[in-house]
């Protein structure tokens, strides 16, 4: 019978404790003094003060494979993910003549699932990927019927990792992982699990977002289509919707860098540039122990293929009362205004409503000029700030101005790298442009 096999863990204790084990770069355990002379031919150790009474603590430090699957199986707790496996001997059961497949990570949410193979090496050289990632391709289908039969048929997408030790890629097998890429298999290296990493230690686990705003950026996920009530009107010809929403259920299709992103570690970069760690902490810290909130609205524009889906109730003149469905996209919404708000709220334990002004379609232009209106507006935004964030949202501009200011940015940040101008370049300098 197909399905998973093996322990699965579903609440929040078992997984902390799992998530404390596998911190570790060793196993423990305590053994009789009888025992331990055994245990010290199989290659454990007597843990440092060790002796006990009537036991003693030996370790004995893990593989190299085994420590990286840990890091990935903490990677996916540390993005929030509720159900994941227990150890290391979960496998897949299918109804072909496919046999058990041994799973390193498996680890589900509301809208996902990630199924994940590690493969590492001691050497420097980039791990061949391309075994894994045919395997990943030619049983898909098997392993979406074997996840299915144990999580049901709506238990989200089902994504499939190949996740590699070394830094790079072998360039054959990041080819080949592009063009099936639209089957929802990945391949991630080590530096793109560092960058998701450091996102995580910046803005928690609400990294997780940012990470399917790249990973499914255009692909529909019909959990996320909610309806709520709004208000729609109209506002210098541009049509707008206010409405109140979780800031948790925002962040879904909240992001903040102005220009498609299909890799994990430029988003990362461009994450980091532009949200404050500490910052967003007060925030949280705001919400969750003074009982703070912020009345003043977020205002995002939701960049969609099909215009919003608003019923509406009652009308008068140009206002109309009704019901908004969001879409079904992540990474659909780009926060003009309103960035730290959103993702300090998200970050709180507390799950608070905010007020939402959103736009729906308007062009790039207007959108990134709404977007510097605002900040050049606002006493605590820093000018120099704003032209290290000119390289992200004029990136693809084509008003003339914009594309001028895009280039003063890029150039002076590539200057900035090089000896002896990082002495000479700075925000003075560029403000008096």
């Amino acid at each position: 019978m197909s399905g998973i096999q093996g322990k699965i863990c579903d609440n929040e204790s078992l997984l902390k404790k799992v998530f404390s084990r596998k911190k570790k770069d060793f196993y423990q355990q305590s053994v009789s003094h009888s025992q331990v002379e055994d245990f010290l031919q199989q290659g454990w150790e007597v843990a440092p003060n060790g002796r006990m009474k009537t036991k003693t603590k030996i370790i004995k430090h893990k593989k190299t494979d085994v420590l990286f699957e840990d890091r990935l199986w903490r990677l996916f707790y540390n993005l929030g993910f509720g159900s994941m496996n227990e150890d290391r001997n979960l496998k897949l059961d299918f109804e072909t003549a496919y046999r058990p497949k041994q799973i390193d990570v498996i680890a589900k949410d509301e809208d996902n699932v990630f199924v994940v193979e590690c493969r590492s090496s001691d050497s420097d050289e980039a791990v061949n990927a391309r075994a894994a990632l045919e395997e990943w391709f030619n049983k898909r289908d098997e392993i979406q019927k074997a996840v299915q039969a144990s999580w049901g048929r709506k238990c989200g997408r089902i994504n499939l990792v190949v996740a590699i030790s070394s830094r790079e890629k072998r360039p054959i097998d990041h080819e080949y992982s592009r063009e099936i890429r639209d089957k929802n298999i990945f391949l991630w290296s080590a530096k793109e699990i560092e960058y998701i990493e450091s996102l995580i230690k910046r803005v928690g686990s609400i990294a997780k977002y940012q990470l399917y705003s790249v990973l499914f950026a255009g692909k529909k996920q019909n959990s996320l289509i909610f309806p709520c009530f709004a208000i729609k009107g109209k506002l210098a010809g541009h049509k707008f919707y206010t409405f109140l929403i979780s800031a948790k259920r925002l962040l879904k299709y909240a992001y903040i860098h102005h220009r498609d992103l299909t890799g994990i570690v430029e988003a990362s970069q461009v994450y980091q540039r532009m949200l404050n760690n500490n910052k967003l902490r007060k925030i949280a810290s705001f919400i969750d122990i003074e009982g703070g909130f912020f009345p003043n609205a977020i205002i995002v524009n939701f960049s969609v293929s099909k215009p919003l889906n608003f019923v509406p109730i009652r009308a008068d003149n140009d206002v109309a009362m009704g019901t908004l469905s969001l879409p079904g996209n992540f990474g659909s919404a780009w926060i003009i205004d309103g960035q730290h708000r959103l993702y300090g709220a998200a970050r709180a334990k507390k799950d608070v409503l905010v007020p939402v002004f959103a736009f729906e379609n308007i062009d790039q232009i207007e959108q990134t000029n709404l977007f510097v209106e605002i900040n050049e507006q606002q006493t605590s935004v820093q000018k120099k700030l704003l032209w290290d964030l000119y390289s992200d949202i004029y990136c693809d501009s084509n008003d003339e101005k914009q594309k001028f200011l895009y280039q003063v940015a890029e150039t002076a940040k590539k200057l900035n790298d090089i000896e002896p101008f990082s002495t000479v370049i700075s925000s003075r300098s560029l403000l008096a442009c």
